[in-house]
């Protein structure tokens, strides 16, 4: 770095003496430009100010007589929108004389109707609710209640299924379950077991 700063300066001072050169060198070149430029600019102006002028004098009578008619045309509209707004008035106060008891009618009869349709809305739903938690009482009893079998369909059951699983023919069943009816008198539920096994062997 302490060995680039001599360098970058003298490369400075080499390019800023002939840039200052060229910008001296060009000033009286944009100094005659600018004073060859400025002569035809102001000849033009001069010579432009009297036509403005007259322009100008033609045209505010002119401007001057179309305001005169915008300002009457004004004048004019706004007194006949006042008139209409004047006129309408009456008219529409009449209207609203005449709107307001039908809507107070209207809103009488809106709110007669929304009581009655309400009160049978409520009707509905304190008659259904009731009925439609007792079904749901009575659907949830019967789901969750335990299946009753008769002391006679089991009786039947043990004395037609122990035997044939033993091996064992009807015969020897219906006098095994004879002799027990005989000794033991009634069993399960007042059934006897001879006509339990009489039956099973007329099978």
């Amino acid at each position: 770095m302490v060995a680039f700063l001599p360098v970058e300066r003298a490369r400075l001072v080499t390019f800023f003496a002939p840039a200052l050169a060229r910008v001296v060198a060009f000033l009286p070149v944009v100094r005659a430009r600018l004073v060859t430029f400025f002569a035809p600019a102001l000849a033009r102006v001069v010579a432009f100010l009297p036509v403005v002028r007259a322009r100008l004098v033609t045209f505010f009578p002119f401007a001057v007589a179309l305001l005169a008619v915008v300002r009457a045309l004004r004048t004019v509209f706004l007194a006949v929108e006042r008139a209409r707004v004047v006129a309408f008035l009456p008219v529409e106060r009449a209207r609203l004389v005449t709107f307001f008891p039908f809507a107070v009618a209207l809103l009488a009869v809106v709110r007669a109707l929304r009581t009655v349709f309400l009160a049978v809305e409520r009707a509905r739903d304190v008659t259904f609710f009731p009925v439609a938690l007792a079904r749901v009482t009575a659907f949830l009893g019967s789901t969750a209640a335990p299946s009753t079998i008769s002391p006679t369909r089991s009786a039947v059951r043990s004395a037609g299924c122990h035997p044939l699983s033993r091996g064992g023919s009807a015969v020897g069943a219906a006098g095994r379950s004879g002799s027990r009816g005989t000794s033991g008198g009634l069993s399960h539920g007042g059934v006897y077991p001879s006509l339990v096994g009489s039956s099973f062997s007329s099978m």
